[in-house]
């Protein structure tokens, strides 16, 4: 991707601080580890239950040597489903031009999760994805106002509204510019713009392991608020080890696609979705990874293949991907990747069945993107042709399908980041071939 230009828009104010660069003897390195001034007591928090589960020479020496320094008083934050997350830049000993490293730390009502992402494992998901500013950007944000040094990449950071124009898009007409992230957390917004020289990710792309979390004890959970056992209940994870693997995701993580498994067999075509790609797999795995976009992505070559998921960690994310991967199996490499969008409305429609279908479905931010997403709507519209087994509707005949998808769902498509140079559309499938992998998973639904 070629990006000239990058704007990321905070109304939370900045808290800068100055960089560590004294050298820190290795005896002194847990407390110089665990100091924080900052007045934050969210901070404050995390970093005295942290250093209740982890105060020891060797987890300190073991972070520092493979990542460095927590810069606890540069943490962001900003919402993600209802959760407030600190993003903490991590200071390299070897090296102060760029930030490598970043801590996450998500705070639930009870419990804190918390894990490493670093520039290894955004690269490698590039190469997968290929949307380098989503899972890079944050490294050169942390570069510029926690190191004060301009980011290699040449990426420039404004967080002064005043300086934007959000009423109309005033740039080059070789750049898009979006609005990608809006939440409130409190009293405060985190708005995110960033402009790019139009090229979509692919679906064609290598599916190399992700480096997910690792051992030096930058993954886990912290119990949240009295600062009681830090001991979290532990679940064997026998449906996410049967078809996916990653070496070195943390148990942790293993839970999460766990539940999430749990959670998509409770519905009737996520059961059979399941178990059928568990028996065509035949004891071979899925590579899977956690990335830092909120999209997901199935990765497809030739026998091997894989599943990145975004930062949400949704089910329905993890379900629609599987379908990719389901139907992977169906199709030959070459008519899988001849009718790439055919397979996306297909995993878009099963994916809209099985979150509808969910009781929390009603009032939820799902049901609003599915009326509001001009996608999603044209998606949603399926439902007047089709049922929720892919067979035409009473009164319905196959013309009315095909012209459906052929004149109003692949022309929105294509408007809107699924390029036909980037997912092509196989026209001379009839119309019910579309929806053949949701017909025979829901045979006994």
């Amino acid at each position: 991707m070629k990006m000239t230009k990058l704007i990321y828009l905070f109304a939370v104010p900045l808290l800068v601080a100055s960089c560590i660069s004294e050298e820190v003897p290795i005896t002194d390195a847990s407390d110089h580890f665990f100091k924080v001034s900052t007045a934050n007591p969210d901070i404050q928090q995390i970093v005295f239950l942290l250093k209740q589960k982890n105060d020891s020479v060797e987890f300190t020496s073991k972070f520092i040597n493979a990542y460095g320094y927590p810069m606890w008083e540069n943490a962001r934050s900003f919402c993600e489903n209802k959760r407030k997350v600190y993003a903490i830049p991590v200071k390299n000993l070897n090296s102060d031009k760029e930030i490598e490293a970043i801590w996450y730390f998500s705070i639930g009502r009870t419990r804190t999760h918390y894990h490493i992402y670093t520039r290894k494992m955004a690269d490698v998901i590039t190469r997968q994805i290929g949307n380098e500013v989503e899972q890079t950007w944050m490294f050169d944000y942390f570069t510029q106002y926690a190191l004060h040094k301009k980011p290699v990449s040449g990426l420039t950071f404004i967080n002064n509204k005043a300086n934007i124009n959000t009423r109309s898009w005033d740039w080059d007409s070789e750049e898009n510019c979006e609005l990608i992230y809006t939440a409130e957390c409190g009293p405060y917004e985190y708005d995110t713009y960033y402009c790019w020289t139009e090229e979509r990710l692919r679906e064609d792309r290598d599916t190399d392991e992700l480096i997910d979390g690792g051992g030096n004890g930058e993954g886990g959970d912290l119990d949240w608020g009295d600062g009681g056992s830090n001991n979290s209940s532990k679940k064997d994870t026998p449906r996410a080890k049967a078809i996916f693997r990653n070496s070195n995701m943390t148990e942790e993580n293993w839970i999460i696609i766990e539940n999430m498994l749990d959670k998509i067999v409770e519905d009737c075509m996520g059961e059979a979705l399941y178990n059928e790609l568990a028996n065509l797999l035949n004891g071979k795995t899925l590579s899977i990874q956690f990335g830092a976009s909120t999209t997901g992505s199935f990765g497809y070559q030739g026998e091997s293949t894989g599943i990145c998921l975004g930062r949400q960690m949704e089910s329905n994310q993890l379900f629609h991907e599987m379908m990719h991967a389901y139907r992977a199996y169906q199709e030959t490499t070459a008519s899988y990747k001849e009718s790439t969008l055919n397979g996306e409305i297909e995993a878009w429609y099963a994916q809209y069945l099985y979150t509808s279908n969910l009781p929390e479905y009603k009032d939820s931010k799902w049901e609003d993107r599915d009326n509001t997403d001009p996608r999603r709507r044209r998606i949603k519209s399926l439902t007047n042709y089709i049922d929720n087994k892919g067979n035409l509707l009473p009164g319905v005949n196959r013309t009315d399908l095909e012209n459906k998808i052929k004149d109003d769902i692949v022309p929105t498509f294509h408007k809107y980041h699924y390029t036909a140079d980037k997912y092509p559309f196989e026209y001379n499938r009839p119309g019910l071939e579309n929806f053949k992998c949701i017909n025979k998973l829901t045979i006994n639904c």
